[in-house]
C-alpha cells in the first residue's frame, strides 16, 4: 500500500505569521497546497501531522480526524511526526511505499510525485528522492527497508530521520526537471517572490 505523510507541525517562528501549515500563498494555506499536490501526484491515502493546540489543527480535526493528527511533542522533531503519521496510516494495513512532503514545500509539480511513484522498487533501495540538476530535494519516498527501520526506532528524540534512513539502506536518486522540490519557504521573503 502507498501512502503520504505532510510534515506541517512547525510553528513557523522564522516567518512570524504562526505555524507554516496556515499560512497563505496564492490565496491557499501552505496546508491545502501540500494536500493538492498529494492527491493529484496520485496518493489519496495520507495523514498530514498539524502543530498542537492550534484552533485551525482542532477544527480540521474535528472536521476529519481520520486525515489529521497533532505532535505534541514537537521538541522530538519531524522524526516524530513520521512516526505518528506512519502509526495511525498503518492502521488501515502495512505500508510497503511511503512518501514525506514537508509543508514548507507547497509548489513542488504533482508529476514529481507521479515519477517518483513510477520507478521500481529494489530490495536493497530504502528511499527515492527527486534531484534538480544534480542536488537532492524533497519530497522523498521511503521503501520497505526504511519503513521498517522507522517502525524499528526506538527513540526518536535522541536520532533524526536522516540517520534512521541512512542506516537502513540506499538512496535512489531520480533527476527530475522541477527546480521546487529545493524550494522551501520559510521566511516572508521568499513567500512574497512566490506571489
Amino acid at each position: 500500500m502507498t501512502a503520504g505523510i505532510i510534515l506541517a507541525a512547525g510553528k513557523g517562528s522564522r516567518l512570524r505569521r504562526g505555524p507554516k501549515a496556515f499560512v497563505s500563498l496564492k490565496e491557499s494555506s501552505f496546508l491545502a497546497l501540500s494536500e493538492r499536490i498529494l492527491l493529484e501526484g496520485g496518493i489519496e491515502n495520507f495523514v498530514a501531522v498539524l502543530p498542537p493546540n492550534h484552533p485551525k489543527s482542532a477544527q480540521l480535526i474535528r472536521q476529519n480526524g481520520a486525515r489529521y493528527l497533532e505532535n505534541h511533542r514537537l521538541n522530538a522533531g519531524p522524526l516524530w511526526s513520521i512516526l505518528l503519521g506512519l502509526k495511525k496510516l498503518e492502521q488501515n494495513g502495512q505500508i510497503e511505499k511511503l512518501l514525506l512532503h514537508h509543508v514548507d514545500h507547497p509548489l513542488v509539480s504533482p508529476k514529481t510525485i507521479q515519477i517518483l511513484l513510477a520507478v521500481p522498487t529494489q530490495k536493497n533501495i530504502a528511499r527515492i528522492v527527486p534531484t534538480y540538476h544534480g542536488k537532492i530535494g524533497h519530497p522523498i519516498i521511503v521503501l520497505s527497508p526504511g519503513i521498517q527501520a522507522l517502525r524499528d526506532t526506538s527513540d526518536p528524540e535522541t536520532t533524526t530521520l536522516r540517520e534512521v534512513l541512512y542506516n537502513a539502506g540506499a538512496v535512489l536518486e531520480i533527476p527530475t526537471q522541477d527546480s521546487n522540490i529545493l524550494r522551501n519557504l520559510n521566511t516572508l521573503e521568499e513567500i512574497e517572490k512566490c506571489t
